[in-house]
């Protein structure tokens, strides 16, 4: 089964499909075994505190996976969620907005009873595919209308404020924000990887492109890495310890046509 995305802690990896939520232990890496599974179905998951919160076109899925070998679904909220990122008592989540089609809302759920997410405030026409949270800003990497990276300010979780935007050239479908060196990464479908320069929060300014050829879904960074995942061209590691020259140092070819995460 075609895998959507992934979400790693610690030696457990957590995926979901258009089929199923499943775990696996992969403190063998030579050897990974599933450790258990349930029939929630989803786009993209995110673990926080011994639950998986995924965003399906149905609604948020919580699942309880404090027993690895016995995920199961604990609650359910809202209705179209398209990103979702959890972190502390709070998932932040981008839902298509019911009463204007094609633009999203922008929610701040407070997690601290999973079985019970609850709003606390939120922001209209702040579409984002992806949602990355780095201390009080939330970097979103925008829509397939709104190709705009945004920038939010989440510091009173009831007032979610918009900061900053840069506009970028096609479908953002992953964001990364590097707090070290003040570069957020964005995975620009056909307009490659984008690197945009975030010391001003206020401002945005794209620096650099990269990548262009084939399509960019997903990145991350690890200290002075950035993998970026690519349709038909695989895995990219990118080495940006200089951020103003960013080189390619490895790279590998998937078996199917996608890598959804690295």
């Amino acid at each position: 089964t075609r895998l959507l995305d992934i979400d790693a802690v610690d030696t457990l990896v957590y995926t979901v499909a258009k089929d199923s939520f499943r775990v696996f232990n992969f403190a063998d890496p030579a050897n990974p075994r599933q450790l258990g599974a349930c029939r929630d179905s989803g786009y993209t998951l995110s673990v926080c505190n011994g639950y998986a919160y995924v965003a399906d076109r149905w609604g948020l899925y919580v699942v309880d996976v404090r027993d690895p070998a016995n995920p199961h679904h604990v609650a359910s909220w809202g209705t179209d969620l398209i990103g979702v990122k959890a972190r502390g008592n709070i998932c932040c989540v981008t839902t298509d907005n019911q009463s204007n089609p094609g633009v999203l809302e922008f929610t701040i759920l407070d997690v601290r009873t999973p079985s019970s997410p609850t709003p606390l405030g939120s922001l209209d026409s702040c579409g984002a595919y992806d949602v990355f949270l780095d201390g009080q800003s939330a970097f979103l990497s925008g829509y397939y209308i709104f190709n705009e990276f945004r920038i939010l300010d989440i510091s009173d979780s009831t007032r979610p404020r918009h900061v900053g935007t840069a506009a970028t050239p096609d479908q953002n479908f992953g964001v990364w924000e590097n707090p070290t060196n003040n570069l957020a990464y964005v995975a620009d479908d056909f307009g490659g990887l984008i690197v945009i320069d975030v010391a001003n929060l206020n401002a945005p300014v794209v620096r650099d492109t990269l990548l262009r050829a084939g399509i960019t879904y997903e990145v991350q960074v690890q200290g002075e890495y950035a993998f970026v995942a690519q349709e038909e061209l695989g895995l990219k590691v990118l080495d940006v310890t200089n951020p103003r020259c960013p080189t390619e140092v490895g790279s590998v070819d998937s078996t199917r046509d996608v890598i959804t995460h690295t």
